[in-house]
Parts: structure tokens; sequence; C-alpha cells
């Protein structure tokens, strides 16, 4: 029954996370810059979470080196995912995005094999074949619309993305619920990309209505209810099963960028997205987790 709550958990992330290119693409099509936009996305999952922690008097209380770990995952590793994540969005299609960020279980689970020794089952194996032959069609099929600029971008963001995954099972955050967690994480997150809007001069405000409730839509759902089910995911399942069932979210993304933003696969690339579909069947059984150590 754990078990299955975790998978519950992170797949109720790819339903907000896949909704963020969708979000993202609109914002874009107003006018907004990608460093406001992600800088608008976490003030507004920040204030959620603050105002949740509050009302359920939660201790905020943390550990220095509970503190430096969380400022890196959130400061570095978080804020870089972030900004490759919604650059790849402007050169390519949010669904070819998606899928080639889908790449990081593959790294999560060859990082956890060749310096943790977690034990590459034969399952495993499977899956991580699958994915790679799946992401190949969608990204390498003809008539697929794919930028190789984009194409890079996405797959660095999935490298810094398979790493903070990896940091999430730290032993030291055992102990902190995954709501603390996440607050820190978006705190961390949000105060680096301010800097980096103020150093680059990019303009945060005014904003139009529609683009502040999308900003908002983008903070809540596609941010602090989608990091908080992921972040408790990772802490139940480990990091590589939880990563394996997260492909779903590429599949969200395309269904919602075919229905609001026009985009399509061809019948090859569909192959490819029933591929990862029998992934999430495939890993449903596999092994949990340790936690990371130092």
């Amino acid at each position: 029954m754990k078990s299955f709550r975790g998978e519950i958990c992170v797949i109720l992330s790819t339903l907000g996370f896949g909704s963020m290119g969708v979000l993202a693409k609109g914002i874009y099509e107003s006018g907004y810059g990608v460093l406001a936009t992600l800088t608008f996305r976490f003030y507004f999952a920040g204030l959620a979470l603050l105002v949740y922690l509050v009302l359920a008097r939660e201790s905020f209380r943390i550990s220095k080196k509970q503190g430096l770990l969380l400022a890196a995952i959130g400061g570095f590793f978080y804020s870089a995912f972030s900004i490759c994540y919604f650059a790849g969005l402007r050169f390519t299609d949010a669904s070819i995005v998606a899928f080639v960020f889908a790449l990081y279980p593959v790294i999560v689970t060859l990082l956890n094999f060749f310096f943790f020794h977690e034990t590459m089952s034969g399952k495993k194996i499977l899956c991580l074949v699958l994915s790679v032959l799946a992401l190949y069609i969608l990204t390498r099929s003809p008539g697929a619309n794919v930028n190789l600029i984009g194409l890079a971008i996405s797959l660095v963001g999935g490298i810094l993305y398979a790493v903070y995954t990896m940091l999430l099972d730290h032993k030291d955050l055992q102990s902190l619920s995954p709501v603390v967690t996440t607050f820190y994480i978006i705190l961390s997150t949000g105060l680096v990309l301010t800097l980096i809007c103020l150093a680059r001069g990019e303009r945060l405000l005014p904003i139009s209505p529609s683009q502040g409730l999308s900003l908002l839509s983008l903070g809540l759902v596609s941010t602090a209810m989608a990091i908080l089910t992921y972040n408790t995911g990772v802490r139940i399942l480990g990091s590589t099963k939880a990563s394996l069932i997260a492909n779903f979210e590429a599949l969200v993304s395309t269904i919602l960028a075919m229905v609001f933003l026009g985009e399509y696969l061809t019948w090859i690339q569909w192959i490819g997205a029933l591929l990862m579909i029998l992934v999430i069947f495939l890993i449903s059984s596999l092994d949990g987790k340790k936690p990371l150590e130092e």
C-alpha cells in the first residue's frame, strides 16, 4: 500500500509538470521572458507552501548541513534545470522537450548503478532499453519537428534533473517532511533566479491579468503541487523507480500540447509514445531504495 501511494504521488506530479510546457508557451507568446516567468513561478509556489506550513503549524527548523544541501539542490541544480527546460521550449515543441527530458531516468539508473552499487535487474535494463528506443523514435523519425539546439538544451536539463532526483534521496534529508524540503528548494531556486533577473535587467513587472493567471497556475499546479508530490514519491519509492514512473509526464505534455497548442506527433512517434506507456507498466514491480549516502 505504501508503494502504491508513492506511485500515485509521482503520477500526480507528472500531471503538474506535464502542464508546464503549455502554460509556459502561452506566457512566452504574450511577450514575457524566460527568467521572469521562472521567477514568478517560484514566487507563487513558495507563497502557497509558506501558507500551508503556517496553517499546519509545521516546524521550519533545519540543521546547517540540511540548509546547505537544500540550497545546493534548489539554488543550483533545480535552477539550472528549470532554465534549460524553459529555454528548450523557445526552440522546439513542448512535446519534444518533454520526451527528451524524460531521458533523465536512464541517467539516474546508470549513476546509481556505477556510483552507489544499486542492483541492475533484468527488468530495469529492459526499461532503460525501451526508454532510449522510445526517445530515439520520437526525436529521429521522419516528419519530427525537432530543433537540435532545443534538443541539446533539453538533454542538459535532463542530466541536471537526474542529479537533483538523486540528491533528494540523501540520508540527511530523510528526517524532513516533503513539504519542508520542497519549500526550501523552491525558496532557494526563487532567490537565485531573482538575482539572475536583476543582474540581466530583465523586466518582472508589470504583468497583464491573463499573464498573472497563467503564472499563478504555473506556480501552484506545475510547481508547488508537482514538486511536492514528486519529492514525496522519491521519499517512498527511491530515485530510480520514481524517475522511471515520471516518464508519464511526456505523454501528458504531448496530449496537452495537441489540444491547446496545435502540436502533433507522427504515427511513428506514437509508437515511441506507446513504448513509454509500456515502460510505466513494467516498472510497477521494481524494488524500492536505500537513502543516498554522503
